[in-house]
């Protein structure tokens, strides 16, 4: 049995290509009228060929044709519904940095102490993206710099903002 995603707008649809059919069937009756009202006497049948009358038709139907398709695409049909339940677990992982005077020398493979963390914060964060990690950082007193967030974007900008001697 197909399903409907968006069923709520199944009747909104169907109202729509009901008015559709109508507004086309009213054109071609409109259509007639005007003609048979400008072309009268013998040349009327000559001016109007069958020709036109079959491409008009086929116009008609196609027309109609696309919009029921567009109506029923719009409903968003699926079928059958396959669920599986895992379980996932999220940890909050709060990072600390000291961003004293002592985090400014160079001993960490030529980087100082302050960058060699960062990027070793930022390869747990690629390691492990669906965390939640916040950031701190002290000097004498310690500043939230961002709370727990998923959001690894804003984790990643608090954590290059990270400046040393920024604690009082």
């Amino acid at each position: 049995m197909v399903n409907f995603i968006n069923s709520q707008y199944f009747y909104i649809t169907l109202l729509l290509i009901v008015i559709v059919v109508g507004v086309v069937i009213y054109s071609e009756r409109k259509r007639q009228k005007t003609l048979s009202s400008l072309l009268v006497g013998e040349n009327a049948n000559k001016l109007i060929s069958s020709a036109c009358d079959k491409r008009r038709i086929w116009r008609n139907v196609l027309f109609l044709l696309a919009t029921t398709i567009l109506g029923f695409c719009l409903l968003r049909p699926f079928n059958g519904v396959d669920t599986e339940e895992y379980q996932v677990q999220v940890r909050n992982i709060l990072v600390l940095f000291d961003v004293s005077k002592s985090m400014n020398v160079i001993d960490c493979y030529g980087e100082s102490r302050l960058n060699y963390g960062r990027s070793l914060v930022r390869d747990v964060t690629k390691e492990f993206p669906s965390e939640k990690y916040g950031l701190m950082s002290f000097a004498g007193l310690g500043i939230v710099e961002i709370p727990l967030t998923t959001d690894q974007v804003s984790f990643q900008i608090a954590l290059d903002e990270l400046k040393k001697y920024k604690n009082p």
